[in-house]
């Protein structure tokens, strides 16, 4: 007897209800035949209520345009999808069919789901949308950008919070996301080649609210943290290769150089390139330095040498720990430690896990958790990542915790657990946000 769930949408008023069909089975990956008995369950993505089970027939509301399927049955792997019926709701079409492959677990048990394989916890998935980029609103709160097929094609923003997704917004077709970023505050923002958005959840809805761009990287991105009314701040330029990290108090407005950052060797190449500009180049960088005040060296390394193979922006990272602010300065080979309320240097230790990043897979990646401070060092090898934990006041590192999946992306840590995206290769399968606890994947190394 084949397996089907037949679930009825109800459209329009109660007086003229126009029903809809969507015909869900189940067929095996291996054996390719249909499952019968399996325990699943279907989900409201909005309300939360359960529409669907294992027999019977439901309804839902015609505004519901997405359903969660859930496969929690201890015979099979763990199946966790959402459903887009947006289309299928607005089409002229009476019924749809929807077959679902589900891959043997290797042995049938009851009342007990046992399983030998190892398996990361999925967040977030959908047999329609790839999840493209994240961020944390707290442990348990997502904001989520996803795309059906091509991001610059259009993308939408899901805002899912214990397990259930409260809302979505279709991001404007005008608007070409690139990436979600997070200021020091904690503040979501959408991304695009044009401009800047305030992502913003109030009333069970999301809403975008374009912000002045130039105002951004001029008074909010260049703020990396604070301790109270202690902002830490920098004057950064991805086309310079110097600049000064500065605590500023804001109850005086009072502004301290704490330290600054330069690559001798990378400056002396940069300023050298106007030795070999021709004379065109050095005339109007003549102009630009009358003008601006700005070295003429400057102008030209900035123009030509930085879209050389030999340019690399600097790599300085700081992090608030405590009431301490730490910078690793790695083209002095040091961890300077700071306080956090006079910006005095209050130590320097050595360091030296940067070096020979070949061989070792560092690539210029450190992360924080924000809850419990820990500082991460971000390894790559053959696309195998492995977070090390630094260990203070010594700076070591700690045991390798490796993930799970090959080509991870997106990876950040939020007390305790380390989140990234993943599509694995050559696979039907969509991109979907994963989540593992950092001891156990000490346990499984």
């Amino acid at each position: 007897m084949r397996l089907v769930v037949v679930i009825i949408i109800f459209l329009g008023s109660a007086a003229q209800a126009q029903q809809k069909l969507l015909v869900v089975s189940f067929r095996e990956s291996t054996t390719q035949e249909t499952v019968e008995n399996i325990n699943f369950q279907i989900s409201n993505t909005i309300s939360r209520k359960i529409v669907g089970s294992t027999d019977g027939v439901f309804s839902i509301s015609a505004g519901d345009s997405l359903l969660r399927i859930r496969v929690d049955d201890p015979s099979y792997m763990r199946l966790d999808t959402t459903i887009v019926l947006t289309d299928f709701l607005r089409s002229r079409k009476r019924s749809l069919a929807l077959e679902l492959v589900v891959r043997f677990n290797g042995q049938f048990v009851e009342g007990i789901d046992v399983s030998a394989m190892y398996k990361p916890q999925i967040i977030f998935s959908s047999d329609t949308l790839h999840v493209e980029d994240f961020e944390l609103v707290d442990a348990n709160t997502y904001i989520i950008l996803t795309y059906p097929k091509k991001l610059e094609k259009g993308s939408c923003l899901i805002y899912l919070q214990n397990d259930q997704l409260l809302a979505e917004l279709n991001v404007p077709t005008e608007v070409v996301a690139l990436e979600l970023i997070k200021d020091y505050r904690g503040v979501v923002y959408l991304k695009s080649k044009e401009a800047l958005h305030h992502i913003k959840y109030t009333d069970e809805r999301l809403a975008l609210f374009q912000i002045d761009k130039a105002y951004y990287e001029k008074n909010v991105q260049p703020i990396h943290d604070t301790i109270e009314r202690n902002f830490y701040m920098s004057n950064f330029s991805e086309w310079y290769p110097a600049f000064e990290y500065y605590g500023v108090d804001v109850t005086d407005t009072s502004v301290q150089e704490m330290i600054k950052i330069e690559d001798a060797l990378m400056m002396e190449l940069y300023r050298a390139e106007y030795k070999w500009a021709d004379v065109r180049a050095k005339l109007w960088a003549w102009d630009m330095e009358s003008e601006t005040g700005i070295d003429r060296e400057i102008w030209i390394g900035a123009n030509y040498f930085t879209r050389s193979l030999y340019y690399e922006p600097l790599y300085a990272p700081i992090f608030v720990r405590s009431d301490s602010v730490l910078v690793f300065d790695f083209y002095n080979d040091s961890l300077f430690l700071f306080d956090g309320y006079t910006y005095q240097k209050e130590d320097a230790v050595p360091i030296g896990f940067h070096h020979l990043p070949k061989k070792s897979g560092w690539e210029k990646g450190m992360i924080q958790d924000r809850v419990n401070g820990a500082i991460y060092n971000i390894y790559d090898k053959a696309g195998y990542a492995k977070l090390r934990e630094i260990r203070l006041p010594s700076v070591t590192e700690g045991e390798e915790l490796p993930l799970h999946y090959r080509y991870c992306e997106k990876i950040k840590v939020y007390d305790g657990y380390v989140y990234y995206t993943y599509r694995p290769f050559e696979s039907p399968q969509k991109k979907y946000l994963y989540r593992e606890k950092l001891s156990e994947c000490k346990m499984r190394d």
